[in-house]
């Protein structure tokens, strides 16, 4: 399963640690990467996509939080990785992190999980996705 957002707003979603770490709260659990993801670094991806999205700065950044549970409907995740890709200010993907993001998915099997297309006043589109 690959997760692959690419966030309609700023406010919208989408240190390598080992595949286990103990629980903050409680001492005595374990989380796996896709679980410290989630908790640690997508609070402070939002925050970049959003100075990205501001400024028009074109991005991609890609995460391998592969572990060895299930996703919640039984999905295999010893492959499992979170990618953003972001275009410029203009709209434009830069060509290289495009082919980034075809290499980094190429292997990987897709889920689509959610598709929002947002159409915007000036007759623009954007397509946020969670694949």
């Amino acid at each position: 399963m690959t997760r692959y957002a690419v966030p309609a707003e700023p406010n919208d979603l989408l240190k390598r640690l080992g595949d286990r770490a103990l629980w903050k709260s409680t001492g005595s659990s374990t989380m796996n990467k896709e679980e410290i993801y989630d908790e640690q670094i997508s609070p402070l991806m939002q925050n970049i996509i959003s100075i990205c999205r501001e400024h028009g700065i074109a991005m991609i950044a890609s995460f391998n939080i592969a572990h060895d549970g299930e996703g919640p409907n039984g999905e295999d995740c010893s492959r499992l990785t979170c990618t953003s890709h972001l275009p410029d200010g203009e709209g434009d993907f830069d060509d290289r992190f495009s082919k980034a993001a075809v290499a980094i998915q190429r292997s990987a099997p897709h889920h689509i999980g959610m598709s929002i297309t947002t159409q915007h006043a000036n007759g623009s589109k954007t397509l946020t996705a969670v694949i």
